[in-house]
């Protein structure tokens, strides 16, 4: 049995991971020595000259023992090796975490340039070529996405800003409206528009055609004047300002909210605390992608643990934000094959272009995050698992989620690798009155899966149970998109049929989708410099 130097491998790990996250972007001698220094501590392999730290991660990445005859023994000793070294401990999954994306880099399955020493040689000097760039090209400037025009193009308004974020309304199509808007709570992580993206895939759209009015945040992208801001200003002062707002503009006594992933988070505490104060003005409850149970979050666990925390808190601090480049990053390392060791074959040694796609579009234009904002989130939500515990206190905002009973609706997906599906499902041991619904493909194809074409598809259980296993195994599925399932179900939330809202010029501020759309996270050394 393998044993870990707690201390000193913590500290390792963390270096490592975050020198991983910026490894494709930064080519960093440092971080490659780092990742080296940790593998060749823990793992008896023979990576090459020690004095030169790039051309031993090449060794490692595409060592030319390592041809296509010889990965599957050599894939079969790193199993071994862990196999006997499984402690179960977070160190354990971490150091397993780090020669799993190694193994996946080497095998000859994905990554063609083991094959011969011509392509060897080849996909070494193009990686080479390529450390100056910070950052994969997963987006082009040739794509036809404009911000407004071909993108975040649905017709909307401005009807209410603060320092903290702009409050978009999109009204209605139809004549006969229904009474009761949506109000949409995004995560302060990316822009507001993946709930509009192209015409196709926006969901505000496909509301506003089914006579849906929609008020959706969207977020300012902050700068370290932000450093301060906490998570109990953003709900109190940005999400409860923003909906009283919406409220009378659209001159009903209640909303139907919906919250994506920590947006989500953000409308759990902002329920608790509408609970706590006895407040009606919630007509139902939407939460896609939404963690509850963060114990079940085990992709991020390797990045943010007890341990990691100070580490993590000086970095954000010294910054003042957290740098949206690095969640990206982190994200991306969550699903490697794809969004990472396939991008480095295609985009660097193949030279191909990136398809245009509006949420890889929508991805890269990243937000930073307010250091206080981000820290409260960690220490008060997610190392508390203060959702599922019920906390009566979070984040210095007094809750009740127990006296939350309007209806509630679910949604997870099967692939999500950064917020598990069984994360979500906890939900039913919060809501007395929740409907869970299981949705194909990840965290944003999943979610934003229009019913035209029937891509995905979705399941359901019409019998309640507190078991995720249970619950899947008695699932039902379904063709189509979970957005009719919603549909039908928030029907008796919207309200009576109504006259459309008539625009009111003088309660305008812009058009959408905003000027605070438009800003871009700056990056963090750029600011330094200034």
């Amino acid at each position: 049995m393998i044993q870990f130097p707690s201390n000193a491998f913590n500290a390792a790990l963390h270096e490592g991971l975050f020198a991983l996250s910026t490894l494709i972007g930064s080519g960093d001698v440092d971080a490659l020595e780092a990742i080296r220094k940790i593998l060749v501590t823990h793992v008896d392999f023979n990576f090459g000259p020690e004095s030169n730290a790039v051309a031993s991660l090449m060794e490692l990445a595409h060592a030319k023992a390592l041809v296509v005859h010889n990965f599957e023994r050599k894939k079969s000793g790193f199993t071994d090796l862990l196999m006997l070294a499984d402690t179960g401990s977070l160190d354990y999954k971490r150091f397993s975490f780090i020669i799993q994306l190694f193994l996946n880099y080497m095998n000859p399955k994905l990554n063609p340039f083991f094959h011969t020493s011509g392509t060897f040689e080849k996909g070494v000097a193009a990686l080479l070529m390529s450390t100056g760039q910070r950052e994969l090209p997963l987006c082009q400037e040739s794509w036809p996405f404009r911000l407004g025009e071909t993108i975040a193009a649905t017709k909307g308004y401005v009807v209410f800003e603060n320092e903290f974020l702009q409050l978009l309304w999109y009204p209605a199509k139809n004549k006969n409206a229904k009474e009761k808007p949506v109000f949409i709570i995004p995560s302060w992580i990316n822009k507001y528009y993946i709930f509009d993206l192209s015409k196709n895939n926006s969901y505000v759209y496909w509301l506003n055609k089914k006579g849906i009015s929609a008020y959706c945040i969207s977020w300012v992208n902050p700068d370290r004047t932000f450093l301060d801001r906490s998570l109990s200003e953003y709900i109190c002062l940005g999400v409860h300002l923003a909906a009283e707002k919406a409220l009378s503009h659209s001159k009903t006594e209640s909303l139907n909210f919906v919250g994506y992933c920590i947006g989500g988070v953000a409308l759990t505490v902002y329920a608790g605390w509408l609970a706590k104060i006895k407040s009606k003005i919630i007509a139902s409850l939407t939460f896609l992608s939404t963690p509850f149970d963060f114990e079940k979050l085990d992709g991020l666990k390797l990045f943010i643990s007890e341990e990691q925390i100070d580490t993590i808190e000086d970095e954000i601090m010294a910054e003042g934000l957290l740098n949206g480049s690095k969640m990206q990053r982190i994200f991306a390392l969550m699903r490697a094959n794809d969004a990472l060791i396939q991008g480095i074959i295609d985009q660097i040694y193949l030279e191909k272009v990136p398809k245009p796609l509006d949420f890889l579009f929508w991805n890269v234009d990243t937000t930073h995050v307010p250091g206080t904002l981000h820290m409260e989130y960690i220490r008060d939500i997610f190392l508390k698992n203060a959702l599922l515990l019920k906390s009566e206190c979070i984040a210095g905002i007094p809750t009740d989620l127990e006296a939350i009973t309007c209806p509630v609706f679910v949604v997870g997906t099967k692939k999500d690798h950064i917020v598990s599906w069984k994360s979500c499902f906890a939900a039913v041991h919060i809501f007395p009155h929740t409907t869970f619904c299981l949705g194909g493909s990840g965290h944003v194809a999943g979610i934003i899966n229009p019913p035209v074409p029937e891509k995905y598809g979705y399941q359901t259980n019409d019998n309640p149970t507190m078991d995720p296993d249970e619950w899947l195994s008695g699932a039902t599925q379904h063709a189509g998109s979970w957005w009719n399932c919603w549909h039908t179900w928030v029907q008796p939330s919207l309200g009576k049929n109504c006259t459309k809202t008539k625009i009111d010029l003088d309660d305008i501020i812009e058009r959408a989708p905003g000027r605070y759309a438009f800003k871009k996270a700056c990056r963090l050394d750029e600011i330094e410099k200034k």
